[in-house]
C-alpha cells in the first residue's frame, strides 16, 4: 500500500531539487531545430549532486569499467554469445484523457500500438536486423549486432499476466524533469532489477525529448551497497518521441522530426552505459570507445562534417542526428554495453529476470488505484477520482469498494459498466468527511463481478491529501492590482486567475527577463478564485536566477497573495466576499458573547429587541448553520460542534445586516 502525500490542485509542490537546463547551462545543447535532444549528461550530473554517496562520478565509472572491458574482449568466442533478452515496462503517464485511436483526438495517452513499436525499433537498432532501418549502410562500415533484445513484459511484479504497459493517470497535464523524478518514478517504477523502466511523458519544456540515467557501481569509496539511486532508474521520452510513425495505424502522435524511434534507441545506449560520441566535449574527450572517432560537437543533419581531422560518425545512434541517419552502434559501443549488462547493478540482474516469462491468468481480478483528489474552488468537497484496471480475463461487469477518510466509517461503493481486460474504468467519489489540513483516504476492493477478487495484492491504495483554507479578502469593487517582477528568465513566467467555474478571468506572460510588470483587474463579489504562477523550468522567479517575487493586492494596498519562491507552481486560494467584512457590532444594537467560545454563543440587543435569524459562515464563505429566531431561547446557540477557528454570525433583521466576526477554541 502505497503512502504518498498528494496537495491539491491549488497548493503548491515543493520539490527537493532542480535539474540544470539548457538555457541556463550551456551543456544542455538546443538544437538549430529548436529540440533538446538528450538531457542524459545534465541529468546525471544533478543526481551526482543531490545524492554525492550513492553515484558515481564519470571518472570513476570509467576507471572501474577499463579492465571488466578488456577482460571482456580477452574472453573466448567473443564473437558471438548467448543473446541477453532485457524485459521492458512502458509507463504511459496522462491526465486522464481517453486513450489514442485512429479517430479520435491525440493526446500524451498514446495507443498501444505506438507504444509497442518502440519495442519493435529497439530490436531493430540493437539485433541490426537486416532490411530494416536499423541495418543501414554504414559509412564505417563498422555496424555491429549488439546482440541485445528488448521484450514487452507479460508478468507484472505481483506474477499476475501483463501486456507491458502500465497506464497511470497522474492529473497532471505535463511534467518538468524534476517532477518525474520526485513524483512520477518512484510512483510507477517496477522493480528496477527485473525490468527496464521506460516512461512516456509530456514534458512541460516542449522541446525536451528524453534523458537516462547512467548505470553505476558498486565497491568503490563512498559507495553503498546498493548501487545508485534505483527508485529513478530508466529512460524517459516524450510521449510525441515515443515509437515509430513507420508503424502507425492511425492512432500514433509523433512529432514531425525525431518520429523513428530514435530517442529511445539513444536513451537505452546512455542507461547501457554509451556516451555521445563527442564525450561532451572538444576533441580532448573522449567518449571511451576507439571506433567512434573524436568529434568535437553534436550534429544534427545527415551532412558529412569533419572535426577533430577525421569525418565524424553522424550515423552513429549516440550523437544528436534527425531519426533518419541513425543506423550504428560500433564493436567497442557493443564490448562496454555487455560489458555493462555483465557487472553493473540494476543491469547485470535484467538478463535473467523473469519479467517476460508468462503470467498468472485469473478470471476475476482488478488493480484498484487512486488517480486524482481535487477540491472544488472554495466547495465544502473534495472529489476523488479512481481508477479499476481490469487485470482478469472475464470482462469486468460489476466491483465494489470501500473507502474510509481519515479512518472513519467505511463506505461501499458500486461500480457497473463492462471493461475487458486491460481496459480502464474511471470514476469519481464525492467526499465531504474531509478536515483543513492533511488528510488520508484509504480504499480497498470488496469484491469483483461479485465474487472474491484472486489476486489481493493490489486491491488497496492509499493516499494523504491536503485541504487548504482560502484567503478572505474584502472586496474590492474598484480594482486589483498586480504586481510582478520576474528572474532573468522572464520567459519561464506565466500567470492566470481562475474563478469557481474553472474560467480564466486573468492571465499573462511570457516576459522580457528582469522585468517588472504591473496589471490591474476587476473581480466579481462574493466568489472564490486560485491564483497560481508558472515556471516552465521549475525554479521559480526567486531566488537561484534573480530575486523576483510578486503580490496581488487590493487599491488600498491590502495584500491578497504573494511569494516567488516555488518550483514549477505556486497557487493561493482566495475569496473576495463583502457580506463577511465585519462591521460595527453595535449597529441594530446586536453583539454577541463570550468570544471567543468554546461551546456557547450568545446574541444580545440593547434595545431587548429578537433579530429576525442568523447564520454562521467559516472563512471559505460557506453556511455552517443558519436558524430563524422565534424567542429569547434562541439568541443562545450552541456551537460546540464547530470546528477551531475563526467564523462568522451574520445576525439579521427587516433586511438589515450585521457580521460580527468570533472564534471558536
Amino acid at each position: 500500500m502505497k503512502k504518498i502525500t498528494k496537495l491539491l490542485l491549488f497548493s503548491s509542490i515543493l520539490m527537493l531539487v532542480g535539474v540544470v537546463t539548457a538555457q541556463k547551462n550551456p551543456e544542455g545543447i538546443v538544437g538549430p531545430d529548436g529540440f533538446v535532444r538528450c538531457l542524459t549528461t545534465e541529468y546525471n550530473e544533478n543526481l551526482q549532486n543531490k545524492f554525492p554517496s550513492q553515484t558515481m562520478e564519470k571518472a570513476a565509472f570509467e576507471e572501474w569499467l577499463a579492465p571488466k572491458i578488456a577482460a571482456y574482449k580477452q574472453r573466448p568466442n567473443n564473437g558471438r554469445r548467448a543473446i541477453i533478452t532485457i524485459p521492458v515496462v512502458i509507463h504511459i503517464i496522462h491526465d486522464g484523457d481517453p486513450i489514442n485511436t485512429a479517430s479520435g483526438v491525440k493526446t500524451e495517452n498514446i495507443s498501444y500500438a505506438q507504444a509497442v513499436s518502440q519495442i519493435d525499433v529497439l530490436n531493430q537498432d540493437f539485433r541490426r536486423i537486416m532490411g530494416t532501418p536499423g541495418a543501414g549502410t554504414s559509412g564505417y562500415n563498422l555496424g555491429a549486432d549488439v546482440e541485445v533484445e528488448f521484450c514487452l513484459a507479460s508478468l507484472d511484479p505481483n506474477g499476475a499476466a501483463t501486456n507491458g504497459v502500465n497506464r497511470v493517470n497522474l492529473c497532471e497535464s505535463s511534467w518538468s524533469t524534476t517532477d518525474i523524478n520526485n513524483i512520477v518514478k518512484p510512483e510507477t517504477i517496477w522493480d528496477p532489477t527485473k525490468y527496464m523502466n521506460m516512461w512516456s511523458v509530456n514534458f512541460t519544456r516542449t522541446t525536451l525529448l528524453g534523458y537516462a540515467q547512467f548505470p553505476s557501481a558498486s565497491g568503490l569509496p563512498g559507495l553503498p551497497n546498493n548501487g545508485g539511486v534505483a527508485n529513478t532508474d530508466g529512460v524517459v521520452s516524450n510521449y510525441n518521441a515515443f515509437g515509430t510513425i513507420a508503424a502507425s495505424d492511425g492512432s500514433f502522435i509523433l512529432n514531425n522530426t525525431y518520429n523513428l524511434g530514435r530517442t529511445m534507441t539513444h536513451e537505452v545506449g546512455h542507461f547501457l552505459g554509451l556516451r555521445h560520441i563527442w564525450g561532451d566535449g572538444d576533441c580532448s574527450v573522449d567518449d571511451f570507445c576507439a571506433d567512434t572517432p573524436n568529434s568535437d560537437d553534436a550534429n544534427y543533419t545527415c551532412n558529412q562534417r569533419v572535426s577533430c581531422g577525421s569525418a565524424d560518425m553522424t550515423e552513429n545512434y549516440m550523437d544528436y542526428t534527425n531519426d533518419a541517419c541513425m543506423d550504428t552502434f560500433t564493436q567497442d559501443q557493443k564490448d562496454r554495453i555487455l560489458t555493462v549488462l555483465a557487472n553493473s547493478p540494476r543491469r547485470m540482474e535484467l538478463g535473467a529476470s523473469n519479467g517476460c516469462s508468462t503470467g498468472t491468468s485469473y478470471n476475476n481480478e482488478v488493480e484498484l488505484r487512486i488517480a486524482c483528489i481535487a477540491q472544488s474552488l472554495c466547495g465544502t468537497g473534495v472529489n476523488a477520482q479512481f481508477e479499476l484496471i481490469n487485470k482478469g480475463t472475464n470482462p469486468l461487469t460489476t466491483a465494489t469498494i470501500q473507502y474510509a477518510t481519515n479512518n472513519g466509517t467505511p463506505v461501499n461503493y458500486t461500480f457497473n459498466g463492462n471493461v475487458p481486460q486491460y481496459g480502464i474504468a474511471t470514476f469519481t467519489i464525492t467526499m465531504a468527511d474531509v478536515i483543513n489540513g492533511i488528510n488520508t483516504l484509504d480504499v480497498n476492493v470488496v469484491t469483483v463481478n461479485g465474487a472474491q477478487d484472486e489476486l489481493a495484492a493490489n486491491n488497496t491504495d492509499s493516499e494523504d491529501f491536503t485541504v487548504a483554507e482560502s484567503t478572505v479578502v474584502p472586496y474590492d469593487a474598484v480594482r486589483y492590482e498586480l504586481s510582478l517582477l520576474t528572474d532573468r528568465y522572464g520567459n519561464e513566467t506565466t500567470f492566470e486567475i481562475i474563478d469557481e467555474d474553472g474560467t480564466i478571468v486573468a492571465q499573462g506572460g511570457p516576459y522580457p527577463n528582469s522585468t517588472q510588470i504591473n496589471a490591474t483587474f476587476d473581480l466579481d463579489d462574493n466568489k472564490c478564485y486560485q491564483f497560481s504562477i508558472f515556471d516552465t523550468q521549475g525554479d521559480g522567479i526567486c531566488c537561484a536566477y534573480g530575486n523576483g517575487g510578486y503580490s496581488i493586492t487590493t487599491s488600498n494596498g491590502e495584500v491578497v497573495v504573494q511569494g516567488g519562491d516555488f518550483d514549477d507552481v505556486e497557487s493561493t486560494l482566495f475569496r473576495t466576499q463583502t457580506s463577511l467584512s465585519v462591521e460595527d457590532n453595535t449597529l441594530l444594537g446586536f453583539s454577541i458573547y463570550p468570544n471567543p467560545t468554546r461551546a456557547e454563543l450568545n446574541i444580545q440587543n440593547a434595545n431587548n429587541e429578537l433579530p429576525d435569524s442568523y447564520s454562521i459562515l467559516n472563512t471559505l464563505g460557506q453556511e455552517v448553520k443558519k436558524a430563524k429566531i422565534n424567542s429569547s431561547a434562541d439568541l443562545n446557540l450552541n456551537v460546540s460542534n464547530l470546528r477551531t477557528g475563526l467564523y462568522f454570525i451574520q445576525i439579521e433583521k427587516n433586511n438589515q445586516k450585521v457580521v460580527v466576526k468570533f472564534v471558536k477554541k
